[in-house]
This record gives structure tokens, sequence and C-alpha cells, in this order.
């Protein structure tokens, strides 16, 4: 098998991750049913991303997005550079970037 040399915005669209809240000063965020990925649980991952500690209420998704099964992860902060691609729909912070095509 051929293998190319692609960049990053060759292979989707590039971005960050969202929170307008910092998520560990605002309890009314956590508790749902939406998983919510940090720089840890991408950094324990492996290839895909399938646990993950928190979850989002409705008031987290409200304020972040979830994103669909496929979009790789990439930290930005603490735990810098790690990679995983999302077994599962979720949410995270900015400190994570991804891309999706």
């Amino acid at each position: 098998m051929k293998t190319q040399e692609l960049t990053l915005d060759q292979l989707g669209f590039v971005g960050r991750g969202r929170s307008r809240h910092r998520p560990r000063d605002a309890a009314f965020l956590y508790g749902g049913p939406f998983p919510f990925v940090q720089t840890g649980d991408v950094k324990k991952a492996g290839l895909y991303l399938r646990e993950y500690e928190q979850t989002y209420s409705e008031a987290g998704l409200a304020q972040s997005k979830l994103w669909p099964v496929g979009t790789l992860c990439i930290t930005v902060a603490a735990n810098i550079a790690e990679t995983s691609i999302l077994a599962t729909q979720a949410c995270f912070p900015r400190q994570c970037d991804w891309v999706h095509r």
C-alpha cells in the first residue's frame, strides 16, 4: 500500500474545541448524557477514544458542541500534542484542537 504525506488541512476542517465557561468552575455544566473529553482522556486513549471521565449536562452542551465519531482530537495544553480519534460523539474544551472531514 502506498502512503501519501498530507497536511492537517488536507484531511479536513481544523478547529478548536469550545467551552464558554471554565468547566471545573461551573458544576451545572456536568452530569448529563454528553461525553466531555479532556486532555487526560486523549492521552490515555490510544488510537480510538472510547472512555472519558466526565459528561456534560444540557447546559454544558448548549455552551459547547458535540463532535461526531471519527473526529481527530489533538491536545494543545497540559498533555500537548497527544492525539486520538473519537469512537463516540463527544464535546471537548479549548485545550483540544480537532480535525473533521
